[in-house]
């Protein structure tokens, strides 16, 4: 989880050279509000701790609707289908897909369109955009999908 969620690691820096914003985004993912600490001096001393008492591996969603882990459970669903059995791994279909290789935030959700009007042997068209992909109704299962060339 520590790469699903900003903050959430030092990114290889001593917590002296994170500010203060940083140091208490850092110490959110750890479910910790550093209620009680004013000064960079203190929150850095807290961030230490965590990590001398191996603290620090126990990461939570510092979200309060959970969109990072909320996230992580959607791409999961991609994730179903072995990259090897796929061809293509799921970043390739999401970039094609959206343009992005991490799936949309919350609230904007996925389309598949299927057109009766194209034919069984045409490739699958994406409007990245708006998060659609169109595929002819002989294309709506995965062993269809993957015999396209």
């Amino acid at each position: 989880m520590h790469d699903d969620i900003p903050g959430a690691s030092l990114l290889e820096l001593k917590p002296e050279e994170l500010n203060n914003t940083e140091l208490r985004l850092w110490l959110k993912c750890r479910d910790d509000l550093g209620k009680g600490l004013k000064t960079k001096a203190e929150l850095v001393k807290r961030v230490y701790e965590y990590i001398r008492t191996s603290k620090d591996k126990n990461i939570v969603d510092p979200d309060l609707d959970k969109i990072y882990c909320g996230r992580k459970e959607r791409m999961s669903t991609f994730t179903d289908v072995s990259e090897e059995e796929a061809g293509a791994g799921v970043k390739d279909l999401l970039a094609f897909w959206t343009g992005c290789e991490v799936l949309p935030p919350p609230g904007q959700n996925l389309h598949v369109l299927v057109d009766s009007g194209k034919l069984p042997s045409s490739l699958p068209e994406s409007k990245s955009c708006f998060h659609r992909l169109t595929s002819s109704p002989q294309q709506t299962e995965y062993a269809v999908f993957k015999e396209i060339d």
